[in-house]
């Protein structure tokens, strides 16, 4: 490194000189800062996104989410089989109910669709379809576990499957939820919509007095959990959650 005369020069002058000349190798966010606040003229302000960059470089990770806790369950009644998955104290079951009973469909009336997005149920048949030791959530229940998921706003995101949504809709399914589009069926109609695209699940909270109870609601399209209601005669998924 050559000699710098310092004669004439002002302290900031001379720091000037001196880190033109002489280049770190790596200028951390935090000296960066601290020469900035200095007025220190040979060490320019650099542009925002540049800034945004090097804070970026120095963030720490956030740490990885425990994996969640799974187990399975056999229901007695068919002998079918199901995934459970333990969030936020509660012990619900992985995949939507297969159980078939009255008032309950597969979508499109397509017994392939029963097994890979569950039976669609009437709101009176969901209310009492579960397993023993088993119930269908109350809308307090659903909002736990969207809270024990991070959120409403990220939850969808979280619970959702790492596959089976259109339009690369997956979630991380990072709590072992699970949750799939299996879609609806029109109370009065009788059509189905929205498989693959939309998952509404059923609430045992009732909306009004009006024949309608809350559902929960994932889109392909968002990283959220949405709360709607629905006629309590069109056909929507159940998820069982242990007493």
């Amino acid at each position: 490194m050559r000699a710098v005369a310092a004669d004439n020069l002002t302290t900031g002058a001379f720091m000037s000189k001196f880190i033109v000349i002489w280049r770190a190798p790596l200028l951390t966010a935090a000296l960066f800062a601290t020469l900035t606040a200095y007025g220190l003229s040979g060490c320019s302000k650099k542009p925002a996104q540049e800034q945004e960059q090097l804070s970026e470089m120095f963030r720490t990770p956030e740490p990885p989410e425990p994996p969640p806790e799974t187990s399975v369950f056999t229901d007695d009644r068919d002998a079918e089989v199901y995934k459970t998955a333990k969030i936020g104290g509660q012990t619900w079951l992985a995949e939507n109910l297969r159980y078939r009973s009255n008032g309950s469909w597969c979508y499109g009336d397509d017994s392939a669709n029963c097994g890979k997005y569950g039976r669609l149920y009437a709101w009176e048949a969901a209310t009492t379809v579960c397993p023993a030791g088993w119930h269908l959530p109350t809308r307090l229940e659903w909002a736990a576990l969207s809270e024990a998921a991070g959120g409403e706003e990220v939850a969808g995101k979280r619970l959702k499957a790492a596959s089976g949504w259109d339009e690369d809709g997956n979630g991380t399914d990072s709590r072992g939820f699970s949750a799939l589009p299996g879609g609806s069926r029109h109370y009065s109609a009788g059509d189905f919509s929205y498989a693959g695209s939309i998952g509404f699940w059923w609430t045992s909270t009732e909306y009004g007095g009006d024949g309608n109870a809350y559902i929960r609601t994932m889109s392909h399209g968002d990283n959220d959990v949405g709360e709607s209601y629905g006629g309590k005669g069109g056909g929507m998924s159940v998820r069982c959650v242990q007493n």
